[in-house]
């Protein structure tokens, strides 16, 4: 299908955190094909001046990558080590659990003049610790601006809460192999020209890397 642009013209030039449903309704490899997405646009699309926070949840959440290890000097190579140490973890969706998690590390480490934009990637409905639009107008406070991926045939009502403008905001896709449709169309005004192709399906798991940065975990309240 023909995915519209415009919306994802929202991360450009901004600080980013993105967060990523595992939970078990994901499987396996549209977590991985999910994340390829978010490796292509790192290396290939978002500025160097660009600070990328990474959070994935399914009945926990776990910070892959905190806006204080992500800073502008940071070498893309390293946040891309983070990603591939991950490992998939199935279980329920804890979507409000996910952003709230993303939220704090934003307040915690925001010291940016930039705005702030959370990309939210789900493929299934909150399931698990209440709901997401109970944080809308803490999002609201904190100046961060919504975008949702929404992948898979659900109805997203319950989170379209979350969006200022639920016909610009939220991008629905049918499958998880339309991310290789979806390219951020930001200018390259100083990310590098790197040698990673356009997204395509994964066979196997992330592999550890010795390289990565230490996750922060913890357990997610009800």
């Amino acid at each position: 299908p023909t995915t519209t642009m415009t919306p994802m013209m929202e991360v450009c030039d901004k600080d980013i955190m993105i967060v990523v449903d595992e939970s078990g309704s994901m499987e396996l490899s549209n977590f991985l094909l999910a994340l390829d997405f978010v490796k292509y646009q790192i290396e290939n699309i978002f500025s160097l001046g660009t600070r990328i926070g990474l959070v994935t949840y399914s009945g926990e959440e776990n910070v892959v990558l905190d806006w204080s290890f992500s800073n502008t000097q940071t070498p893309r190579s390293h946040i891309i080590n983070a990603i591939n140490s991950l490992t998939y973890s199935d279980g329920l969706t804890a979507t409000k659990n996910g952003i709230q998690k993303g939220l704090d590390d934003i307040n915690d480490y925001d010291d940016s003049t930039k705005d702030n934009v959370l990309l939210l990637i789900t493929g299934s409905l909150p399931n698990r610790g209440g709901s997401p639009c109970d944080l809308k107008q803490d999002l609201d406070n904190a100046n961060v601006k919504v975008i949702i991926i929404a992948v898979g045939n659900f109805d997203p009502t319950q989170i379209t809460c979350l969006v200022d403008d639920t016909s610009s905001d939220i991008i629905q896709l049918t499958d998880f192999t339309d991310f290789n449709n979806l390219m951020l169309p930001c200018p390259p005004t100083s990310a590098p020209t790197s040698s990673t192709s356009a997204p395509t399906s994964s066979t196997s798991a992330p592999t550890s890397s010795t390289s990565a940065p230490t996750s922060s975990t913890s357990a997610p309240t009800s």
